[in-house]
């Protein structure tokens, strides 16, 4: 979700995420290898799960060979890249203790939270911050009136589905709350609905003309919240 969300805003060929962003017949183990210590910023994503998820042996998975989360993490500190630990849904910030070795330095490195019940607003922080430590990153502009698009930006608060920002593919945006009734087919999604809540009352907002659709939320939607 987060990549999608930031790929939306920065554009897909500024994030890279190992599963969508690697083509086949690629030798993966040295794309990944290459992206890591090449990066500007690195996102460390730390669940709550994070340091005892279990392998088939039982044994934590964080620095058992083969882990290449922990890999990536090593060679992006050994780069000498900028790596921000993204502490999810209230963990705490790992100890230096509980890290493998190679990575012990994720514990002295400033962080930022992202959790689920303002996941807009701490996207919108991590975006801010992003910006200062890559200058030239800058944000998608929404295209210009009568564009011929079909897609729409969304930006999700809470995983019940509130939006609070969307933007039209006639270039319009709508802040606040806003409603969003989707209609769902297979892996495609298709707004049929959209509202402004203007305080105790919902205001329409009408519809283009063509079809508005585009990845399921949860499944590689922009702005899709955590699942």
């Amino acid at each position: 979700a987060l990549r999608d969300t930031l790929a939306g805003r920065f554009g897909a060929d500024e994030v890279f995420l190992s599963s969508a962003s690697i083509p086949p017949a690629t030798y993966f183990e040295d794309e990944m290898l290459r992206q890591a210590g090449s990066c500007r910023v690195l996102l460390a994503l730390i669940g709550p799960h994070w340091l005892t998820a279990a392998g088939p042996d039982g044994r934590p998975k964080l620095g058992a060979p083969g882990d290449w989360v922990c890999r990536e993490i090593a060679t992006a500190l050994t780069a000498g890249r900028q790596v921000i630990p993204v502490l999810l849904n209230g963990v705490g910030h790992p100890q230096a203790s509980e890290l493998p070795p190679q990575i012990a330095a994720l514990a002295r490195l400033q962080g930022c939270r992202l959790d689920r019940p303002q996941y807009a607003a701490d996207v919108d922080a991590l975006a801010r911050h992003l910006r200062v430590l890559i200058p030239d990153l800058s944000e998608k502009q929404p295209g210009p009136a009568g564009q011929s698009r079909a897609d729409v930006s969304v930006t999700v608060g809470h995983s019940d589905g509130d939006v609070a920002g969307v933007s039209m593919p006639d270039g319009s945006h709508f802040d606040g709350r806003v409603d969003v009734k989707v209609e769902r087919a297979g892996r495609e999604s298709r707004i049929v609905g959209l509202e402004k809540l203007g305080g105790p009352k919902k205001v329409p907002v009408e519809l283009p003309d063509h079809p508005v659709s585009g990845p399921l939320p949860g499944g590689g939607g922009t702005g899709s919240p955590p699942p």
